[in-house]
């Protein structure tokens, strides 16, 4: 799958009152930009998001996107959901968001990342990514792997359980992809 360039940047001291003005006061500071806001809690690390946006990306080219933005089918893969208000509402920024990913499609990821910081406040940190594996069995829960289907995949791949568990996502959003 080639595809764009994509970009992925972590963000704390994350303050969200209303998600719909976030995204307003990023669309109109960046209106060249095509990016997505997740939830760093429900995000497994950089990897999962990168691999959302080629199946977005994917979606898009091969005429099967399920949305009519790139960003919003970027949170339908990430999320492994049809439905975008549950994709939204399992990995979007809320409220109670205190940690941040920043995921930008195009060759100025960069440019936007830093801008998107001052604009809102945030702090880039891309330690936020790195600390999924120890949210693993709340990501388990939230996108419904079992300990069996892990525990069976650490042992048929020879992986470790964070490896595994990304795999199992990555297989989700082929499925997604193969549903059209």
């Amino acid at each position: 799958m080639k595809a764009g360039k994509i970009g992925v940047a972590g963000f704390r001291k994350v303050k969200i009152e209303r998600v719909e003005e976030i995204l307003e006061t990023a669309k109109r500071a960046f209106p060249s930009f095509t990016f997505q806001f997740f939830d760093a809690d429900r995000v497994a690390g950089r990897r999962h998001l990168e691999v959302a946006a080629l199946y977005a990306e994917a979606a898009f080219k091969g005429g099967y996107a399920v949305s009519r933005s790139l960003a919003v089918e970027a949170a339908l893969y990430a999320s492994c959901q049809r439905q975008i208000g549950k994709a939204l509402e399992m990995v979007g920024v809320k409220p109670e968001t205190s940690k941040a990913v920043a995921l930008c499609f195009g060759d100025n990821a960069e440019v936007f990342f830093s801008g998107i910081g001052k604009v809102l406040g945030w702090i880039r940190d891309d330690r936020v990514l790195e600390a999924w594996p120890r949210r693993l069995m709340e990501l388990e829960k939230a996108y419904a792997v079992s300990r069996v289907e892990l525990k069976a995949a650490v042992e048929a791949l020879g992986v470790e359980e964070d490896e595994a568990f990304l795999r199992l996502l990555w297989e989700r959003m082929g499925l997604l992809a193969s549903q059209v």
